[in-house]
């Protein structure tokens, strides 16, 4: 019988935990922020080293919001293409 109720429970639960929103942390060794730059005569693509970030995610709403900080001073870009 308890076990029943750990599960009858669980049930009525789960939809409230799968409704809440998720919070993700963005880890700096392992990302980058990848640019492209179109202008008028040439594309300019960089990368940018990230500092921190989070990525915060809302299931019943389907919405995604959140903050990278890059390094402005880490940027690199790479070979200018004409246009």
């Amino acid at each position: 019988m308890k076990s029943f109720a750990v599960v009858a429970l669980a049930l009525i639960f789960a939809p409230a935990a799968l409704a809440q929103h998720q919070t993700f942390a963005v880890n700096p060794d392992a990302s980058d922020v990848k640019m492209k730059l179109n202008t008028t005569h040439e594309v300019v693509n960089g990368t940018f080293h990230v500092q921190s970030g989070s990525i915060n995610f809302h299931r019943t709403a389907s919405h995604i919001s959140g903050i990278v900080i890059v390094a402005a001073g880490s940027g690199k870009t790479g070979k200018r293409q004409p246009r």
